[in-house]
């Protein structure tokens, strides 16, 4: 039986919610929000995200709480979205040629 204070449950519980979401927003918007398709805009996905990222957080302080919740699932999202952006970045320095040998793989 799960007590009052099992916090460990709520948070697995919120994780696969917000896991679902992201995953179900991705398949709509066709992985934009990691491959950007820079017809208005020439930012990369991370620069991209940190501009939502602004807006949601703008978004909070400006509002009253009408729509806080959305906004701050939006939030959430998007700072785990940003997370896996870096990690795979990351992981790709690590892994490509040209980054070992201390060359931008941008220039190569």
């Amino acid at each position: 039986m799960k007590s009052k204070n099992d916090y460990a449950a709520d948070i697995r519980t919120v994780c696969r919610w917000v896991e679902r979401l992201l995953i179900a927003k991705n398949r709509s918007y066709g992985n934009s929000v990691f491959e950007p398709l820079g017809i208005f805009s020439k930012a990369d996905a991370l620069a991209a995200v940190n501009a939502r990222l602004d807006d949601k957080l703008a978004r909070i302080k400006s509002q009253d709480s009408t729509f806080q919740e959305d906004t701050e699932l939006d939030l959430i999202g998007y700072l785990i979205i940003k997370r896996v952006i870096m990690m795979r970045k990351s992981r790709k320095r690590r892994t490509c040629p040209q980054a070992r040998k201390g060359v931008s793989s941008r220039h190569a």
